[in-house]
C-alpha cells in the first residue's frame, strides 16, 4: 500500500474494504494457533507467512462484495475479548525501546484480591477455550486452544515495536480493547508507515475492527 491508495473517497473506501477483508481472513486463522508447546502450529505458522498463501487468500478478496457465508475466509472460530488491559510504550533518547501490555482480562479479573496485597487477580483462563463451551462473549470453542496443564490462552495483546532495515526503531505500539488490539495496532501501523501521515493523525483516524462474522464491508 502507498499514501495514494486513500486519496480521494473512492480510492479511500476501495482501500478500508481491502483491509477489513483481510482482517476477516486473519481472525478466521486466528482460531487455529495456540501455545506451540501444546498445540502443533509449526505448519500453520509457516503456511501464513508464506508469500504464496498470502497471494491465495488476495485472491479471495473481491473488490465490489463481502460474504455472508463465513467459511468463505476459514471454518474456525477465535478467541474472547478482554476488558481490564492496559499498555505503555517507551523509546529512549538512545533509542532502546519498550512496549509492554498487562491485562486482568476481564473488568476486575476473577473478581478475587489478595487480602494481603490488595492486588486483584485475573482471569485468564477465559482465554482458553472449554470444550463443547461458549466463553463468556458467546464464541465457539477452537480446538488448538483447549486447557491443558501449563499452557498458555491464546491471548490479544501485541505489543510490538517496528524496525527499520538499519535496526533502528521507527514505532512502538499496543493497546487495550481485547480482539480489537490486532486490528488497531494494525491499522496505526498501517497509517504511520504506509499511509504516512504524523502519528497523531495516524493515532486518531477512524478504527476498523471486523471479526469473521457478521458480514461488513
Amino acid at each position: 500500500m502507498k499514501p495514494s491508495d486513500r486519496q480521494g473517497t473512492s480510492n479511500s473506501v476501495l482501500t478500508y474494504h481491502r483491509i477489513v477483508e483481510a482482517f476477516k481472513f486473519a481472525y478466521a486463522y486466528r482460531a487455529l494457533l495456540g501455545d506451540q508447546d501444546f498445540a502443533n502450529v509449526t505448519e500453520i505458522v509457516k503456511k501464513m507467512t508464506n508469500p504464496e498463501f498470502a497471494e491465495s487468500l488476495r485472491q479471495k478478496i473481491w473488490d465490489n462484495r463481502t460474504f455472508t457465508d463465513y467459511r468463505h475466509y476459514g471454518d474456525f472460530y477465535s478467541n474472547s475479548s478482554q476488558q481490564g488491559t492496559s499498555h505503555l510504550s517507551v523509546i529512549a533518547e538512545n533509542g532502546d525501546a519498550v512496549a509492554a501490555t498487562t491485562t486482568i482480562n476481564l473488568y476486575f479479573g476473577s473478581q478475587y484480591r489478595s487480602t494481603r496485597t490488595g492486588i486483584i487477580y485475573n482471569n485468564e483462563m477465559d482465554d482458553f477455550s472449554t470444550p463443547g463451551k461458549k466463553n463468556i462473549y458467546g464464541v465457539e470453542p477452537s480446538e488448538s486452544n483447549m486447557i491443558q496443564p501449563g499452557k498458555r490462552p491464546q491471548s490479544s495483546t501485541a505489543p510490538s515495536i517496528f524496525l527499520d532495515e538499519d535496526r533502528v526503531a521507527r514505532l512502538v505500539i499496543g493497546a487495550s480493547g481485547g480482539t480489537k488490539i490486532t486490528t488497531a495496532v494494525s491499522l496505526v501501523m498501517m497509517n504511520y508507515l504506509w499511509f504516512k501521515p504524523n502519528f497523531a493523525a495516524s493515532r486518531s483516524r477512524p478504527q476498523a475492527s471486523p471479526s469473521v462474522t457478521p458480514d461488513a464491508c
